[in-house]
């Protein structure tokens, strides 16, 4: 028993330093003049979604993993950039309401955009003629630090799940995990 509650108390502190990381980003972007640096501003908000997701990630990780001692869940999916803005968005559903394929889809979609956003208005590649900010619209990088801010809201007013927590079904929870270890 003490033993896990060592290890469940390793990733609730995990858990607060990602969640703490990412409140560092949304005050970073904050910071930032919002018509001159509206790129940089949508990078750190993107950031502290992967954050948010990594969080969800290493949570559920942790649930499944503790039960089930399949350690189907590797550190690579950890610095899959889509995959953690996945998380950021699916981690508060997950276990509440029946999973869609549809959903799944929409969601993966929708942090694939984010990360090629990101990618294409931080970077000048060899064929741009224009500043990469000039690629994003003002109103696109406020929305995505609104729903960071948002989400972060969310996450830290939930507590960390525990492995015998009765709402989550181990076996769907580590199907999941691996069925989307590619989004």
């Amino acid at each position: 028993y003490h033993n896990s509650e060592e290890i469940f108390n390793k990733h609730k502190k995990v858990r607060y330093l990602c969640l703490k990381n990412a409140q560092d980003f949304i005050e970073s972007a904050k910071k930032l003049d919002e018509a001159k640096f509206r790129h940089i501003r949508f990078h750190l908000s993107a950031l502290a979604l992967e954050e948010i997701g990594k969080a969800e990630l290493l949570e559920m990780s942790f649930v499944a993993e503790t039960e089930s001692r399949d350690p189907s869940f590797g550190e690579s999916s950890i610095e899959n950039h889509i995959r953690k803005l996945f998380w950021a968005f699916w981690g508060p559903s997950f276990g509440k309401k029946v999973i869609t394929k549809q959903e799944i889809d929409q969601l993966n979609g929708l942090a694939t955009s984010i990360h090629f956003r990101r990618l294409d208005s931080l970077y000048v590649k060899p064929t741009d003629q224009q500043h990469p900010k000039n690629k994003l619209p003002q109103e696109e990088a406020d929305r995505l630090l609104s729903l960071a801010e948002a989400r972060l809201g969310m996450e830290k007013g939930k507590s960390m799940l525990k492995p015998n927590d009765p709402s989550i079904n181990k076996e769907e929870l580590q199907w999941f995990l691996t069925a989307n270890e590619d989004v």
